[in-house]
């Protein structure tokens, strides 16, 4: 009895150990019929040779040989082709073990025990193959390589203050797979995601994720964009990112990593960005790196987004909780937006304005 995990759920198929070829079926025949093969090949009316590197297992049974078979010894061909089957199962899966064996030192590259830890892949325990069949049906691929070219082909830049393992960026992005495809969404309408961008900044100003994360899931559902929560695993160091799960589903998986109110939210729009104006075809990962002109664009992008540029001007004159208060209220986004910006641009000392009340810093549960 061997374990597995489809979506977090574990799964219990009954393996055996051992398998007979049908071939062994038919010599037990022919021993208590007291026939010779010459004369079961005879009556078969093919040669000797073959039918006896089928008794042999060195020849597969064909359905046609099968049915010969039955009309022969009365075994039923349905029986005789259900025991080659699971006899050349049996026999690829100890070729398999033997070639992931090979390759089980991979395990040691990936986040494994976290994945445990959430319940994600079963703990095989001392069983290193099986632990590896674990992670590949996580992964979704069949082998080392094809998580090479499938999971680990994510194109995602290396920070100037941080260093991310590929195979934990790789790990962290098919959890928000994973999650993503369990949220129903509408085929994907660039309109309404642009539409409903305005509403989701609107959010901005509510404090307790509790309130607005259903209403920025939903939001997003309904223009076809999954929003997935997922923490970090491993050294992903990493605060959002985005892909196409089809060509009618994209997907923004936010981090945590930075839970202060202007920081999330800059990283949920500077994702958007990438959504609305960049290929379907590449995942936009985001590690606090300005490199590159579409990372800027999307920089833009958000900047403007949360805090209009026609209204810019006037951060320099925000010197107190009460102004920032009021500045917030006139433009529609929350005051730690504001507060974030004016720290962002070296227009306040870091420690002002550090209030939960101005500048909140968001509890996910």
């Amino acid at each position: 009895m061997t374990s597995a995990t489809a979506g977090g759920t574990a799964l219990y198929r009954f393996e055996p150990d051992y398998a007979v070829p049908p071939g062994e079926l038919i010599a037990d025949f022919l021993e208590e019929e007291g026939m010779t093969q010459v004369e079961l090949a005879r009556r078969l009316g093919i040669t000797t040779k073959h039918l006896n590197q089928f008794i042999a297992g060195t020849a597969t049974l064909s359905n046609e040989l099968a049915i010969l078979l039955e009309r022969v010894t009365g075994i039923s061909s349905r029986l005789l082709n259900s025991m080659e089957a699971d006899y050349q199962d049996f026999h690829a899966r100890e070729r398999e073990s033997i070639d992931l064996a090979d390759q089980v030192g991979w395990l040691d590259e990936l986040p494994v025990k976290d994945l445990i830890k959430r319940g994600l892949v079963a703990d095989m325990k001392k069983d290193r193959v099986g632990q590896l069949r674990e992670v590949l049906r996580f992964f979704g691929v069949a082998q080392r390589s094809s998580f090479d070219d499938v999971c680990a082909s994510a194109a995602y830049r290396k920070s100037k203050a941080y260093e991310s393992d590929p195979n934990a960026v790789a790990t962290w992005l098919r959890i928000g797979e994973l999650e993503a495809a369990q949220i129903e969404c509408a085929p994907f309408n660039k309109a309404k995601f642009r539409s409903a961008l305005d509403d989701v900044r609107s959010l901005t100003k509510m404090v307790d994720p509790k309130q607005w994360v259903p209403e920025l899931i939903g939001l997003c559902a309904a223009a076809g964009v999954a929003v997935v929560f997922v923490q970090e695993i491993g050294k992903t160091r990493l605060s959002g990112a985005t892909m196409w799960l089809t060509p009618e589903k994209a997907m923004i998986v936010l981090s945590l990593r930075g839970s202060w109110a202007e920081g999330f939210w800059f990283t949920f729009f500077h994702e958007a960005a990438h959504i609305l104006f960049h290929s379907k075809k590449r995942a936009f990962i985001d590690n606090g790196s300005t490199d590159g002109e579409l990372e800027e664009e999307a920089d833009e992008f958000a900047l403007d987004h949360l805090i209009p540029r026609r209204y810019v001007s006037q951060l320099a004159d925000l010197k107190s909780a009460s102004a920032i208060r009021l500045f917030a209220d006139q433009i529609g986004v929350g005051s730690g937006i504001v507060a974030g910006r004016l720290h962002k641009e070296g227009l306040v000392p870091p420690n002002w304005f550090a209030k939960a009340d101005i500048h909140p810093r968001y509890k996910f549960v």
